[in-house]
Order: C-alpha cells, then structure tokens, then sequence
C-alpha cells in the first residue's frame, strides 16, 4: 500500500484493502461499484470469444493517431514507462502534499487510483497538473455516496431502453444504446444515474483486461428533424460520459439523422476535447452498411443492419449474445463466466520499472493536523516507489499472447508462468475459470 510515512510507495495494485472496515464500495476504487443480483446479469455478458480474444497492435494504439485504446495487462513503450515514472514522481512528491493543506486524503485508497494513471494522462494530453486533478477528481467520484450504483429509481427507465447495453462488435467492444427522445422526458439527475448505472456495469460485468475496455455509443436520432432532436440531452449525455468515465469511449455514432446534424453538433464538439471529437462520427443512409462491417449479425437489431428481433420491451436485464467475433468453433461451453472474481477480469497497468527513489525538498509543504506531520517535516525527504508489486498477483491476471512476450522479453524468469496465464484455446479458459471461481 501507499505509505505517507515512510514516503514509500507500491504502485499499481489490485484492491488490497479487503477485511478493512471500509465500505465495500469505497475499497473498490475503478472495478466498477454496482449492487445487482446475478439474476440481472445475461450469462453472456462475456464468453469464450471474448476472454480467447487477441487484439492487433492498432487496437491497442491506433497507428494514425497515436492514442491508445487498451491500457490493462499490455505492453507499455519506452515513452510511455518513462511519463509514468516522472508522473508518479510529480504525484506524490508534490501534488498531494500540496493537496493536504486544504483536506484529509486516504493515501491506501488513492494509491488504488495507480492503474488509470497512463489512462487518465493520455486523457490529459500528459499534461502533469491537470492529469492530477483527473486522477483526484476521479478518486473523489469513485469514494462519493454516487456509487455503489443501483436500480434504485431507474427501474423504469431501463426497462423502457432510455439507455442501454446490446451486444459487442467484433473486437469485443459493448454497445451502449441511447434513445435521446426518451431520455428527453425524464429528469437531469434520472439520465445521470443511468448513465452512471451503465457504465458501472460495463466496468463489472464487461470489462476485460487486455482485451475489451472500450464501448461503442449509438445514439438513435429516429429519422426526428433536426429543429426536433433534444440537443441539450446529447451534449449532457456526452458530457456526463466524458466527466467520470474518460478514456473508454471507441466511437460514437448518431444514425437514423436528418441533414445539417452536424451544424448542430458543432457547440458540442468545441466543448470537447480533440481526441474525444475525433470519435463522433455522423452516419448516412448506408448506416447499416457500416454497422454491419463493424459487427456479427447476432449481435444487432434489424432496424441496424444485424439479424436481432428490433426490441419493443424487455430491454432490461441488458442483451448479450454467444460468439461476438463470429467463430463457430467458439462458445459451446456451460462456463458462467460472470461468476469470475472482477478483479481478475478488469487488470492492471503492467509497468515493469522496478524501483525509483528520488529526493524531494518539502519545505514549501505545511500542515496543521499531525495526522501528516512526518512527511511534512523539514529538510531533504526520499521518496521510493514500487512499481513492480503487481508480479505477486501474475498469477491471478488473464494475458494475451503480446503481453505474455512482453513480460517475459523483461523478466525471462517468468516466462513458465506468463504462458500458463496466456488464454489460447477453450481449453485454457475452462482451466482458469475453474482457477479462479
């Protein structure tokens, strides 16, 4: 765990504050807080196809823009390993001493912040300051009386399909469905909550290390004229998205429009940031088309391009569906794989550094509590942080076949036990489900 007082720290960490008297929601940091019964949760909300899945290198970092979509157990570049270190360095040398003059900070909770750090700097175009501030106003969010999420007063509206998950594409990534008519008739702080209850969800139940991180948002505009479309839902919908769970979004489509649309959306896109505006994309009459290129039949309504019943009712508990990638030889299996421990499924940054130490002066740091008197002392104070704990737990982490190379180009001594955790056949997924229930 972080430590203040000895101004040590292990970074990045699984949750390990479990038998503390913390709330549960407040000891699971970024895996998604969500009370729901297992009777809410499709048995295909991840199968076979998508724990057997291997994601190209453009998936992972796109080649023509430079950003990266997958961030748990994968491989870091040399640029990237090198900002985290001076990141981390910056973090708690400086920020969150300065962070202590105006408020009390739980440091074993926050320390649990450590896998979105690359996220959230690439959310924050590596820019030190403000990739703080998201990391703390995260952190904040996620320990907020906001989670854990629930169905509690938006029974209704899931049933209804205001908002909701439907299938994955063929890269694995789930679609979050938004009918903005509908969500136009119910309150703000209603649209808030289900998108804060979707997302949850997504990071519980869909999320995969490695594999799948990202979602695909389509907004049906249901052929409305363009004066007719509830702008102010989309732009608080995206905002809302964009606010607390940066980093995820894969693209986002807006189908069944009307001309000038994207007149429309120009006050949207100015409000946010270039790499998230480069993800809106405005479909034609060929949307079906396009879908279809992106998806297996199975996995889409008809009035979408795929061979699914168009849903009228029933929209909730969410719809997922065998075999997303489209290989007949996959999802045979009984496995309840919703059954696995989160922890497993959602990973961690897997940053190979080993230890850094480096001296900080913390004169320009005061106090007045004695709760953090020692780190504040005067005079040269050294801080050391572990990057590497997340080895203890290797065993417990699903790796594809590129981060299994990784880690064993790095570590050749662990090359025995990166292969047993690499998933290449269904033979693999049934041992490690059977590991790890």
């Amino acid at each position: 765990m972080l430590d203040f007082q000895s101004s040590e720290y292990i970074l990045p960490l699984k949750d390990k504050l479990q038998g503390t008297k913390t709330p549960m929601h407040k000891r699971n940091i970024h895996q998604g807080c969500i009370t729901l019964s297992d009777s809410h949760v499709n048995p295909y909300v991840i199968d076979e196809s998508v724990l057997l899945f291997e994601p190209s290198s453009d998936d992972i970092i796109c080649r023509s823009t430079g950003y990266r979509y997958i961030f748990n157990n994968s491989f870091l570049t040399p640029d990237e390993e090198k900002h985290l270190e001076n990141f981390v360095l910056y973090f708690y040398g400086e920020y969150l001493p300065n962070k202590q003059l105006y408020e009390p900070i739980d440091s074993n909770e926050i320390s649990l912040m450590g896998p979105e750090f690359l996220r959230l700097l690439y959310a924050g175009n590596f820019d030190y300051p403000h990739v703080a501030d998201l990391v703390f106003s995260n952190y904040k969010f996620r320990i907020s009386d906001s989670l854990p999420a629930s169905i509690e007063d938006i029974t209704n509206e899931l049933q209804n399909g205001c908002l909701y998950w439907f299938g994955r594409d063929k890269k694995c990534r789930p679609t979050l469905i938004a009918d903005i008519f509908k969500l136009q008739s119910i309150p703000y702080e209603k649209v808030v909550k289900l998108v804060v209850f979707c997302f949850e969800f997504f990071l519980r139940y869909l999320h995969v290390g490695g594999k799948s991180e990202n979602y695909i948002l389509l907004v049906d505009c249901c052929n409305s004229g363009v004066m007719q479309l509830p702008m102010q839902i989309v732009f608080k919908l995206i905002e809302t998205l964009h606010s607390r769970y940066r980093g995820r979004l894969f693209r986002a489509y807006f189908v069944n429009t009307q001309k000038l649309l994207d007149i429309i959306l120009r006050p949207l896109t100015s409000l946010l940031p270039e790499t998230t505006c480069e993800k809106i994309h405005i479909l034609g009459n060929d949307y079906k088309m396009v879908l279809r290129n992106q998806y297996s039949p199975n996995q889409l309504q008809e009035k979408f391009g795929g061979s699914c019943p168009d849903l009228t009712s029933n929209y909730y508990p969410f719809n997922f569906f065998p075999n997303c990638v489209g290989d007949l030889d996959l999802d045979k299996s009984t496995i309840d794989f919703k059954q696995l421990d989160h922890s497993f499924l959602y990973g961690t940054l897997m940053f190979l550094r080993g230890n850094v130490r480096k001296q900080h002066n913390r004169n320009k740091y005061h106090t007045p509590t004695s709760e953090f008197q020692q780190i504040n002392q005067p005079g040269p104070n050294v801080i050391t942080v572990h990057f590497e704990k997340w080895l203890d737990f290797i065993q417990d982490f699903i790796l594809t076949r590129r981060t299994a190379k990784y880690i064993a180009t790095k570590r050749p001594e662990l090359l025995q036990q990166v292969e047993l955790m690499t998933l290449k056949t269904p033979e693999d997924v049934y041992r490690f489900v059977k590991d790890h229930s």
